[in-house]
């Protein structure tokens, strides 16, 4: 299942590549376009999205938080642990801000439709702190930013519904 791709014109002096994850298994999948090389990393699973560093890292949302990965030395660094510890709840798609925040949302796995939603939407700022900036979310899919970035755009699978919400990197 190819997840959350992304582009890296050969940041930290390596060759541009496409990027994306498998999820459900942990892969992180790098083409690079000149060689015609593809190379695969293991990464816990599931990886619920990725967003790519300056220094040729990657950070991931894993299910419990986020994590930064070297392609180069194979290291991976816990950033910070979100705040709900739920067997049905792991952190899902994500994407970075303009001002390198990276957002990532949860889903709720086995969700009945009267269970509460105890999921949420998550920040981790690039100084590592990890804040809960919305709740209320079932299954988040599709974040992105307006133009300007002061739009945030994600959409709740379990109710189908795009939200809009005015944003602050801070």
């Amino acid at each position: 299942m190819g997840e959350s791709p992304c582009w890296d014109n050969g940041s930290a002096g390596q060759a541009s590549a496409i990027c994306w994850i498998d999820s459900l298994v942990g892969s992180l999948w790098r083409h690079h376009l000149a060689t015609d090389n593809t190379v695969r990393d293991s990464l816990p699973a599931p990886v619920g999205s990725i967003a790519l560093c300056a220094s040729g890292a990657v950070v991931a949302a894993l299910p419990n938080g986020f994590v930064r990965y070297d392609f180069k030395t194979g290291v991976l660094d816990m950033l910070g642990p979100i705040d709900l510890d739920h067997p049905d709840v792991r952190l899902n798609d994500g994407k970075c801000d303009p001002w390198g925040n990276f957002i990532a949302g949860t889903m709720h796995i086995n969700r009945q439709p009267d269970d509460t939603k105890p999921g949420g939407l998550y920040r981790l700022q690039p100084s590592g702190l990890v804040e809960r900036i919305g709740g209320d979310f079932g299954l988040t899919n599709g974040p992105c930013f307006g133009i300007n970035g002061r739009t945030l755009y994600i959409a709740d699978n379990n109710v189908r519904t795009i939200w809009a919400y005015d944003y602050l990197p801070d």
